[in-house]
């Protein structure tokens, strides 16, 4: 490029003068630019001598750029800036609201504090005036309110200072009007509102002007040849980022595009991570943040909350143009069939961001860098060099047990990023943003979301959901609730009018599906059921009236939500004989509860003796064997953690043992091998012993009624000392109730026989066949199967030797066969087996109810 004086020399020195208001900015030769500095304006010539030399030095020059200036302006319009167009638009407003009849000078200049990123803002700011001071004062001077003014013009100085802001252009050589240039029409305008405001803050025209032209050389008076290497510059930088977004979109998600689409959910409650990672992404060093927290929490709604930010132009400048870009780090292993494939993959998207510094790059489950690539070389050796050079930015995000395992133990690739912990906000915080995001489910779904239903997705999902964190399940909870009143009011045709309601009853019934937990509100027949339940129980149990009464009494108190949140529905110790009923009451409240006696969990503790067979309930620790299978007590209540759980023959295990157990009936809860917590609050924790039992396994040499029962209280007293010597006092204290289980009479043993029977009965009708038993073989089987001390299994004994035993028999041999009526009666001291006719039958009972066996 020649010498823009002499034409002649080679231009390396570039020159920008304002000479009579005029801009003017040549590129000179070094001997032009030796000539300019001899003439003593670089000598610090100032007033009116500097402006007589510059105005001889460059006069050729002033007439030529004049010449192009007046040609230009014939040619263009003036125009607004996009901003300098917003804060008229304001100052319009503004003078509405207010009911004024013209737009003054004081609605400008109000609207212009209001835009912070305008120029005339800025220049303000630089002048040291204070944006909430000025305000208060132009409200002092705001014009009188008219009634019903609808202001459609300008005032008379307004409209003066806009001819002004345009005279400012011209001198500027500029066919746009900004907000500077409007600011210096309100000072150039004497007399006016805003000029009077202004002179009160030592705001001279002069001054604004100088720093107007210092910020227009500084930025944009390029000379030409800059101009158009700046424009290549931008071209080029332009053609690569096009590039590198083509090839990303095949491995993720261009996050402001979809923020700008508004197909981003809001970010809530987490400004102050959102700050910190912002900071760390505009440091010079190590600026790369990586999220550490639980799944659910929040982690890739900051990232998206960045984005948000950047579209809405909410972020520092050094952020603003920026492009958050999510790579899936799945997407990017998939597919990859050949040795080598994946790295080169990475390498080329490495590649592409190099040269694109705009974009940053978002990793989710950062801890996949570890797990890539062939062999030894895996995907955080490919990217650690580039990190290393500040060449790639990047957002990453892993749970924390995720970058204690896999980041944290590569010390170069950890050095790398810096870690923000986001934690789970608090039950306060998570309705706050479940109110704040309902709103955009109510429009998706189509329904209504009372407050209530908000309340109980937040509560509820936290203290029942345990393995879960806020706000991901409180959300994910509302969203099904939604989904079920929407679904539901499709199939009803009533034809009712307006949105259908997600109530707290609906977010209830959600959970109770999810974790079989009964959170219902109690309905009238559920009522019953409940007050019935004792009843229920004693279909199955004979006798026993304080345990059964003390189980449901438990399992009342806990649906009427009346018990202690952080301990279990109930904590009970059943003492007592062999075959009294222990276990099987456990099994007929499971029945009871769940419908089927599988759903109770039952541990033999005769398997838990031995000091390392403790791990098998909780899980092994790591290292050992199993440690990935978990443990059996834990994985079952994690599966059904509204569960019955039968620890059976309790004295029989290690003393370990114990130790958990006073964790669960205290806290309710207990961490299995794996860390993981898990919620005992729901469960039933029944306990059976036979300790101190040969105390009261005898009642035959009892005497009479009285003394017997007098007696009975004295052994269970007796039991109860007796227990103290056996299990610790801090195992006994947490205990809800110890129940000692009375022994079995010959009436309690009857009633037993019948049920057996009843039991063999059903069983029979699979073969088609049927059963009648009279009084006396009942008696007869009842005499032969009877010990006290052993309670109700003798007798099952005595049915499958003496009954089932042989009606085996004679069905194989052909006596009986389906659909046969049989009779079993005593004759000659022993069982017979006849069939019976079917008009016998009709008058045929099974038992004679009238035998007194007390």
């Amino acid at each position: 490029m020649l010498c823009e004086r002499c034409g002649k020399r080679e231009a390396t020195v570039n020159v920008v003068c304002v000479i009579n208001d005029t801009r003017v900015s040549k590129w000179l030769c070094e001997s032009c630019a030796k000539e300019f500095a001899a003439e003593g304006v670089m000598a610090g010539q100032k007033g009116e001598n500097a402006r007589n030399i510059l105005e001889e030095f460059f006069k050729p020059l002033r007439r030529l750029a004049e010449k192009n200036y007046h040609e230009e302006q014939n040619q263009k319009d003036h125009f607004y800036t996009d901003l300098a167009e917003k804060i008229l638009a304001a100052a319009r407003r503004t003078a509405v609201q207010r009911q004024q009849e013209e737009i003054g000078t004081e609605h400008i200049l109000w609207a212009m504090l209001q835009e912070p990123e305008s120029q005339a803002a800025h220049l303000l700011l630089r002048c040291g005036v204070d944006k909430y001071t000025l305000l208060g004062e132009l409200e002092t001077w705001m014009g009188k309110t008219v009634e019903g003014a609808n202001p459609a013009s300008y005032t008379k100085e307004a409209s003066a200072a806009l001819h002004y802001a345009k005279s400012f252009s011209d001198a500027d050589g500029l066919y746009l009007i900004s907000s500077g240039h409007i600011l210096l029409g309100l000072l150039a305008e004497n007399g006016c509102v805003a000029s009077r405001v202004l002179a009160r803050f030592t705001i001279d025209m002069n001054r604004v002007q100088v720093m107007m032209h210092e910020e227009f050389i500084q930025t944009h008076a390029l000379p030409e040849k800059n101009k158009f290497k700046s424009q290549a510059k931008k071209e080029k930088a332009e053609a690569e980022l096009q590039k590198a977004l083509k090839l990303l979109n095949g491995f993720g998600r261009n996050l402001n595009e979809l923020a700008a689409q508004d197909k981003l959910d809001p970010m809530l409650g987490r400004e102050k991570e959102l700050e910190h990672v912002m900071r760390i992404l505009c440091r010079r060093t190590k600026n790369n943040p990586v999220l550490i927290g639980e799944s659910g929490v929040g982690k890739t709604a900051i990232a998206e909350g960045l984005a948000q930010r950047i579209a809405n132009r909410e972020v520092p400048a050094f952020l603003s143009d920026k492009i958050i870009f999510s790579l899936e780090l799945g997407y990017v292993v998939a597919g990859a069939k050949y040795r080598g494939e994946l790295e080169e993959r990475l390498r080329n998207i490495i590649e592409a961001v190099k040269h694109c510094p705009r974009i940053i790059l978002f990793m989710d489950e950062l801890q996949m860098l570890m797990n890539g690539g062939d062999g030894t070389m895996n995907i955080a050796n490919i990217i650690k060099p580039a990190l290393a050079r500040g060449e790639l930015h990047v957002i990453g995000a892993t749970t924390l047990e995720d970058y204690r395992k896999s980041v944290e133990k590569d010390a170069a690739l950890e050095r790398r990023f810096q870690p923000v912990r986001v934690d789970a906000p608090d039950t306060e915080a998570a309705l706050k943003i479940l109110k704040r995001l309902s709103g955009r489910y109510e429009r998706y779904h189509h329904v209504q979301v009372t407050e209530e239903a908000l309340e109980a997705a937040v509560k509820l999902s936290d203290r029942y959901l345990t393995d879960r964190n806020l706000p991901d399940k409180a959300i994910d909870i509302l969203d099904e609730a939604c989904a079920s009143v929407r679904l539901h009011s499709s199939k009803d045709y009533s034809g009712q009018m307006g949105d259908p309601v997600v109530d707290a009853d609906t977010v209830r019934h959600i959970i109770s599906q999810w974790t079989n937990i009964p959170l219902t509100r109690l309905n009238a027949a559920e009522s019953s059921s409940l007050l019935q339940l004792e009843n229920a129980l004693h279909e199955r149990i004979v006798g026993q009236n304080a345990a059964v009464k003390g189980v449901a009494q438990a399992v009342r108190r806990a649906r009427a939500g009346l018990k202690d949140p952080r301990r279990p529905v109930g904590s009970f110790l059943f003492l007592g004989p062999t075959g009294v009923g222990k276990t099987e009451l456990a099994k007929a409240l499971a029945e009871n509860l769940f419908g089927d006696e599988r759903a109770l969990l039952r541990f033999d503790m005769s398997e838990y003796m031995e000091k390392h067979t403790a791990s098998r309930l909780i899980g092994a620790p790591p290292g050992y064997v199993g440690y990935e299978e978990g443990g059996r007590l834990t994985s079952a209540v994690k599966r059904r953690p509204y569960s019955i759980i039968l620890l059976d023959e309790i004295e029989k295990a290690h003393p370990d043992i114990f130790n958990l157990l006073l964790q669960i009936m205290e806290d309710g809860r207990l961490t299995d091998g794996q860390g993981v917590t898990v919620d005992f609050r729901n469960c039933v924790i029944l306990m059976t012993s036979n300790a101190c039992a040969e105390m009261m396994s005898d009642r035959r040499s009892l005497g009479f009624a009285a003394d017997a029962d007098t007696a009975v209280a004295n052994q269970k007293q007796n039991i109860l000392q007796g227990i103290k010597d056996i299990f610790r006092p801090e195992f006994l204290n947490r205990l809800d109730e110890i129940i000692v289980f009375d022994p079995l009479g010959k009436k309690e043993l009857a009633q037993i026989v019948d049920k057996m029977l009843e039991e063999l009965q059903k069983r029979l009708q699979d073969t088609g066949m049927s059963l009648r038993m009279t009084a006396a073989a009942r008696d007869k089987l009842l005499q032969t199967g009877m010990d006290v001390r052993y309670g109700a299994r003798p007798l099952r004994r005595a049915l499958q030797k003496e009954i089932e035993d042989k009606l085996a028999d004679l069905y194989l041999e052909g006596t009986f066969s389906a659909g046969d009526h049989i009779l079993i009666d005593v004759l000659s001291g022993d069982f017979s087996f006849s069939r019976l006719k079917e008009a016998d039958t009709e008058n045929m009972v099974p038992v004679q109810e009238e035998q007194n066996y007390g």
